[in-house]
């Protein structure tokens, strides 16, 4: 699922700088995975997470606030860990290197260190091909 090449140079670093500010972001498949984990309704997952349920129950007005910071979010000795990491959503996956926003204006240390790794790579690579 995962194509970008610095995939192999990331190493989460458990900031949680990307819980805090960005939050928990919706998607319907996520929302479905995190009722069924919690046991509780969807409806229910909509009213805590992510906004009002409106309209007999059938729409829902996304509240940023309720999913900021993410409240699976936990700290563990100065470190952050996510409470639903296994049903995470899609977005939480593919953060910071293939979501749509890349960083989306989070200083996020891992997305640093691999592209500073990739960078010195390609460079390495780069010059070994002019070697030749």
């Amino acid at each position: 699922m995962k194509h970008d090449p610095r995939w192999e140079f990331f190493k989460c670093q458990r900031c949680g700088r990307c819980c805090i500010e960005i939050g928990l972001p919706y998607y319907a498949e996520s929302a479905i995975e995190i009722s069924q984990f919690l046991k509780i309704s969807l409806s229910e997952v909509i009213e805590r997470y992510y906004g009002k349920v409106v309209e007999n129950g059938k729409t829902f007005r996304l509240q940023d606030k309720k999913g900021k910071p993410c409240p699976f979010l936990r700290k563990e000795g100065g470190k952050y860990s996510c409470t639903i990491y296994h049903i995470r959503p899609y977005g939480c996956k593919m953060y910071p290197l293939e979501t749509d926003f890349g960083c989306q204006g989070v200083d996020c240390p891992a997305a640093r260190i691999a592209n500073e790794e990739f960078e010195k790579k390609s460079a390495s690579a780069d010059w070994q091909e002019d070697e030749r």
